[in-house]
């Protein structure tokens, strides 16, 4: 087995250069092997995620960042490909495959007394887990389940076996109803199912109970009003809203928006007129972010080409925020859009050079810039993810592969690690840097480094940290006008103001000064997840307009 390695790469702190050194760790999970990390999953402080266990095996590992709390979940079965795994109270609910159950619902807290099936939902080796997502709202778990009886169907669980329920029959009798991402927004649940109607994909909202789950506007008359039969319709929470991608016969492919209603679930503007598409849509990962209180995606009118856009939520705010043919011409498409470091990054595709070409903006023309990689690095190969203030990017070229890290003010990136080189084609799925993800305070990520295979990694870095005013638990600033409940919360809570504000954000700390969770508001009610947040006392910082309010929040 390797011993951990310390490498020296220079940090950028906020109030000047300086060089440090971050710990970067590596897990030999399968000495001599190819343990091949995947799904990556921060669940109450610890790390879960799926490593190889054999030439056709997977088992469920957890880490804490330490070389003793990193292992295999100990259980009594040997199972294969444990999938969406979800938070949910500080243990990891997820699907679990064994030649005895089949695919069906299982809870680990990391220990083996701590891990084992809730319920069989469909009995024997038929499974009863049919669904690659899954969600923690409201107390509860949601994912698509089956039981032999009605075919893939909206299912929760609260962790027992009793609390384990099917919620909607979507598609009555039999019939499979495909299942695909969740997302909450305003303190309602909405997924893309399938419908009875044709059969096509369909926005759903739900509140968790039978008839608080619709399909909204399935039809118009005699055929769909529009159809997310795209394998990426982009489901995103903007302003107690979702917004997502829709095909229409009138509009083509546009942007779609719905507040949970029939009557508000409609499109948002006719962004290319007529048949034409603009709204992109494609496998390439570029899902709309919010940023300076708006909302950012990729479109086209048909005819400037691919741009970047912004939208408030209204057909008239919606137009081109950045004019992308200075920098990329016309080429395309964009991918991995993420916000850090006060800044929207992401990546364009030029096809003339045949590689990717990064992009930072503050959402002006004149504040967009394109970023040169180090060494003729020309491929990203996992989505970026903010920590610490910086974008960490999984980056190669011939020969080599690194971790690079970016600043709202860098022109060419940093090394956040040392280059790993890229082994022999074919010689693994999953030779290149993959899965990075935040997980309390250190980033993990997976690499390859020599015979001994791609394994997972942990960088932890001490010394670039967000500035935090200390405040203690006793001082606290109140006002009347900004109530959060429920106090003590679960899984989510609700801001509400009385004040008309432009601008506001909420930022939660814990009993140590560590920033746990920042998140922009929009409105005078917004509900905001907890999920991957770790039971205890916080402080709740919430801005409107440059004042503050600060109170306590405790999470259960």
């Amino acid at each position: 087995m390797k011993k951990p390695i310390l490498f020296s790469v220079l940090l950028l702190l906020l109030s000047a250069a300086a060089i440090a050194q971050p710990v970067l760790k590596r897990f030999d999970l399968q000495p001599g092997k190819h343990s091949n990390p995947v799904f990556l999953t921060p669940v109450g402080g610890k790390l879960f995620f799926e490593a190889s266990n054999g030439p056709y095996e997977s088992e469920l590992y957890v880490s804490d960042g330490t070389d003793t709390g990193t292992h295999k979940v100990p259980n009594t079965i040997v199972g294969y490909a444990p999938r969406a795994i979800c938070d949910y109270n500080g243990k990891a609910i997820f699907s679990y495959l064994d030649s005895v159950h089949g695919n069906e619902l299982w809870i680990s807290d990391g220990t083996s007394s701590g891990t084992y099936m809730i319920k069989d939902i469909n009995p024997g080796k038929a499974s009863g887990f049919s669904s690659s997502f899954s969600i923690t709202y409201n107390g509860k778990v949601y994912f698509g389940g089956n039981d032999g009886i009605y075919g893939t169907s909206l299912w929760c669980t609260d962790g027992t076996a009793a609390g384990t329920q099917m919620v909607a029959d979507l598609i009555p009798g039999a019939a499979d109803a495909e299942i695909k991402e969740f997302v909450i927004s305003g303190g309602k649940l909405y997924f893309n199912a399938s419908d009875s109607f044709q059969g096509h994909m369909k926005l759903w909202v739900t509140d968790g109970t039978t008839a608080g789950t619709q399909c909204l506007r399935s039809t118009c008359g005699s055929f769909p009003c529009y159809s997310m039969d795209s394998p990426t319709p982009w489901l995103t929470a903007y302003n107690n809203k979702v917004y997502f991608s829709a095909q229409s016969l009138t509009y083509g492919t546009e942007i779609w928006t719905s507040d949970g209603t029939n009557a508000g679930t409609h499109i948002l503007k006719d962004i290319n007129p007529g048949s034409g598409s603009g709204f992109s849509t494609g496998i390439w990962t570029k899902q709309p972010q919010v940023f300076n209180n708006k909302l950012y995606f990729e479109g086209t009118n048909g005819t400037n080409g691919i741009d970047i856009w912004e939208t408030d939520g209204t057909t008239t705010g919606t137009s081109i925020a950045i004019d992308l043919a200075p920098f990329i011409g016309a080429n395309g498409p964009t991918f991995y859009h993420t916000v850090a470091s006060n800044r929207l990054f992401f990546f364009v595709y030029n096809q003339t050079a045949t590689n990717a070409q990064m992009i930072c903006t503050d959402g002006t023309q004149s504040g967009t810039r394109s970023i040169t990689f180090p060494d003729s690095m020309r491929g990203i190969t996992s989505p970026p993810v903010a920590y610490r203030n910086r974008l960490y990017v999984p980056a190669a070229a011939n020969g080599k592969m690194a971790l690079l890290s970016f600043v709202d003010t860098s022109t060419v990136p940093q090394y956040a690690s040392h280059t790993y080189p890229i082994m022999a084609p074919g010689s693994t799925p999953y030779m290149t840097i993959m899965w990075p993800t935040v997980c309390d305070s250190s980033l993990f990520f997976t690499a390859p480094l020599d015979t001994a295979g791609t394994e997972l990694w942990m960088l932890r870095d001490t010394v670039y940290k967000p500035v935090v005013n200390p405040i203690t638990i006793n001082k606290i600033l109140h006002t009347n006008n900004i109530t959060l409940y429920p106090n003590p919360a679960h899984h989510n809570f609700t801001i509400k103001t009385t004040t008309t504000f432009k601008t506001g954000s909420v930022t939660l700390t814990d009993v140590t000064g560590r920033v746990v969770k920042t998140e922009k508001l929009y409105s005078n009610e917004q509900t905001i997840s907890l999920q991957g947040i770790a039971p205890g006392m916080y402080i709740a910082d919430v801005w409107l307009d440059g004042k503050r309010s600060t109170q306590k929040l405790t999470i259960k």
